[in-house]
Formats: structure tokens, sequence, C-alpha cells
């Protein structure tokens, strides 16, 4: 996989902020960024933090994630349920919700849909390409042709 230009990278954290705040606000996850050192701390410290708070999801990235952001590679998102019922089916539910908020704000992904396994985090998707404006003569021959009967 081609690695991500600098300014791809700071595409791709804008546009996760803005992912990470509409979960937050619109379906009460905690969502952080560049969270603790490894996956290990992170579940531990979401599990807690979700009993406090009763906020039934959660999606992060740690510093370890953060340092292949950095280097322009593919990072990967933990996510997770952490209320009451079936956690397999619920923390599927939650990579779903995730997955959906990546899209609408342009991240590629990659994620084979089970509750074990994390979201990969590709990049942002091609921007397309902006029309190229019309030469000059060939607007005022537009502007002509639409003068003639």
């Amino acid at each position: 996989m081609e690695r991500m230009s600098d300014s791809e990278i700071r595409r791709v954290r804008e546009a996760m902020a803005a992912a990470f705040k509409d979960l937050r606000s619109i379906h009460r996850f905690i969502a952080r960024a560049n969270f603790m050192c490894c996956g290990g701390c992170a579940s531990s410290a979401f599990a807690t933090q979700a009993e406090k708070s009763r906020k039934p999801y959660a999606v992060y990235w740690t510093r370890q994630d953060d340092a292949n952001l950095r280097d322009g590679r593919t990072f990967y998102l933990g996510y997770g349920a952490h209320d009451r019922g079936d956690i397999g089916e619920r923390t599927v539910f939650a990579g779903k919700l995730v997955t959906k908020y990546l899209t609408l704000h342009g991240i590629r992904w990659e994620w084979d849909g089970k509750a074990e396994s994390r979201i990969g985090v590709l990049g942002m998707e091609p921007q397309p390409e902006p029309a190229k404006p019309k030469a000059a003569w060939e607007a005022m021959l537009d502007s002509v042709a639409g003068r003639l009967p």
C-alpha cells in the first residue's frame, strides 16, 4: 500500500476528529485519538471509563497506531461495546457505526465485519478532479452561440 502524503495525513487527522465528534455527540461513544500506549491498556481504561460515564460504545487509536499514521501508513482503530447484552453483537454494531462515520467523512477503511478485528484506516477517498476552466476562446464561442438565431 502506498504511503500517505503529509497533506493526506493532515486531512485524515481532521476527518477523524470530525468523525469522532459525531460519534460522541450522536451515538454517545467514548472516542479518543492517540490514547494510551497500546490496545491492551486502552481497552482496560475504556472499560473503567464506560462504567463511570455510562456510555455504551468506545472507539480509539493508540500511540502505537499514531506512530503508523505519522509515518503515512495504515493505522488501526479499536472499538467496542460496554453495556449489557450480547457483547459480540453490540461490538459489531459499534464497528458498523464507526465505519459509517468514517465513510461520511471521506475516510477509506477496511474491516472484515468481525467483532475481534480492528478497523484499518487507509487514508482519504480520492478527491474528484476540479473542473477545468474553459479556455477564453471556448467561453467566447459559447456566448456568441447563445446570441445566434
